[in-house]
């Protein structure tokens, strides 16, 4: 089964674009699959375990199993460089997938196979069923206990979306059949709460699926409609329907739809409403793909009229006045338009005075901050939208080395996921 996830209207206007852009996508995927992928897990990582120095600061399995990051308890594992197995590797599996299926280009299709095993070997690491882990480490075994929602529906998507690709192999079919509906399985058993894996204390980021906001209802509805889809159960179209039934207005941005959300992470539930809308369209359900594509359109215009920073204190005076700021927060265009690729030179740095910390706020600024906004708008399939954005993401891939000025797995992977989208034209 061949699933388009872009929207027609946007395909022309995306590959007169993207005819203009960069030549260098296939060297993004693969410098970056070269650092963060390990293959031993078929997983990637937030820093780059192919090299000596980034496995160095990837959490020891032993302080993993005991659930903490160097000598601070941390069940949720932040730091340690495993913390966003799923979120980062459900992006990717997701986006190569599709690529795939839009272009046949067999250099995608390795790496398809090692992130589909990476992700099966989640679903089994951990004895209690339905539960998603975070990690797990690169030793295949040590995981940390303490999930959230944007680990378990990353995994839900992740594992959806490469049910129906043609590279899955029917026994890993078996498996995901089981699996999603496991998982939705323990929410319902835990009152739609997160829990650690003892099923007694709520995860951090664990609170209720079933809240009356957008970004819950996101969640709640393409998890529903997962499980029903690759399972076939019509228990899960039942719930699906009941549930939905007085959440849509939540999803329309003419009723109660509302954009929230941290600022680098927020694009990630664009994935997830992709996912929703296929599976609509197979329900035959029409009026509600109109408002779920009315959702990615509402989703993509939040984003492009966000701001950071997230709060005052991560703007140091110390820091900013080395970089010469003035402006007190900015929008994703905005923070594009600060970029300096000067900035990326240790003798400029050290002329102007300019230390780590501050350089660390630039690139946050100046790259993830409008690279994680911008691929969000460019999902949303809006054509006004798109219009604006290709050309800014372009110019960006074209100012920034992400192979040599960036080493940070989460920022790199945004590039690839932009190439990926752009019409498989890998």
């Amino acid at each position: 089964m061949i699933i388009n996830l872009f929207f027609p209207c946007a395909l022309v206007i995306l590959s007169a674009l993207f005819a203009a852009g960069t030549s260098d996508t296939h060297t993004r995927l693969v410098h970056y699959c070269r650092l963060f992928l390990w293959e031993q897990t078929g997983l990637v990582y937030q820093k780059p375990v192919n090299t000596a120095e980034g496995m160095a600061q990837i959490e020891s399995a032993e302080n993993v199993r005991r659930g903490f990051v160097k000598d601070r308890e941390l069940p949720w594992g932040y730091g340690s460089g495993i913390e966003d197995v799923n979120l980062l590797g459900g992006q990717l599996l997701f986006s190569l997938c599709n690529a795939w299926e839009n272009n046949g280009n067999p250099a995608l299709a390795d790496y398809i196979r090692k992130l589909g095993r990476g992700f099966l070997l989640i679903a089994e690491v951990s004895p209690e069923k339905g539960f998603v882990p975070r990690g797990p480490h690169p030793d295949g075994k040590s995981y940390y206990t303490d999930p959230s929602m944007d680990q378990v529906t990353a995994h839900i998507y992740a594992l959806w979306r490469y049910y129906h690709c043609s590279l899955a192999e029917e026994k890993h079919k078996e498996i995901i059949r089981r699996r999603i509906p496991e998982v939705m399985e323990r929410l319902i058993g835990h009152n739609w709460e997160i829990m650690r894996e003892d099923g007694k204390t709520r995860a951090y980021v664990g609170h209720s699926w079933l809240g009356f906001e957008t970004h819950a209802v996101i969640s709640l509805l393409m998890g529903l409609a997962a499980a029903w889809d690759v399972s076939g159960n019509e228990k899960w179209l039942v719930l699906f329907r009941d549930l939905s039934a007085e959440r849509w207005k939540y999803l329309d941005p003419a009723w109660e739809f509302h954009f929230s959300g941290h600022q680098l992470y927020i694009y990630q539930k664009q994935y997830q409403l992709l996912t929703l809308r296929v599976i609509l369209e197979k329900m035959h359900d029409l009026p509600h793909v109109k408002t779920v594509e009315a959702a990615l359109a509402g989703w993509g215009e939040g984003m492009l009229a966000s701001t950071w920073p997230q709060k005052p204190a991560d703007w140091p005076e110390d820091e900013i006045r080395q970089l010469g700021w003035k402006t007190k927060k900015v929008t994703p265009r905005e923070g594009w338009m600060l970029y300096e690729k000067k900035m990326f030179d240790p003798v400029f740095r050290q002329e102007r005075s300019i230390n780590n910390k501050a350089l660390r706020i630039f690139i946050v600024t100046c790259v993830r901050f409008p690279a994680a906004n911008f691929l969000g708008a460019c999902l949303s399939g809006d054509a006004k939208q798109q219009e604006i954005i290709f050309p800014l993401f372009n110019n960006m891939l074209k100012a920034v080395d992400f192979t040599k000025d960036i080493d940070n797995g989460d920022i790199v992977l945004l590039s690839v996921l932009y190439d990926l989208y752009c019409a498989g034209r890998i």
